[in-house]
């Protein structure tokens, strides 16, 4: 008699653990995801190679 009796105790134990499951099961609002900006990539600049002029030598005909 008093097995059953536990045993009916435990079933109300799991019953109870049921309902707390569903309210535990309430939907969280869905937060809209901020996307990142990407920053941008700055192009380093080609430095241009100066010519050398030549001098011109004093033309002797």
């Amino acid at each position: 008699m008093t097995g059953e009796g536990g045993g009916g105790g435990e079933r109300k134990e799991e019953e109870e653990k049921k309902k707390r499951t569903r309210t535990r099961r309430r939907r969280r609002r869905k937060t809209r995801k901020v996307k990142k900006k990407k920053k941008k990539k700055k192009k380093k600049k080609k430095k241009k190679k100066k010519k050398k002029k030549k001098k011109k030598e004093d033309y002797i005909p």
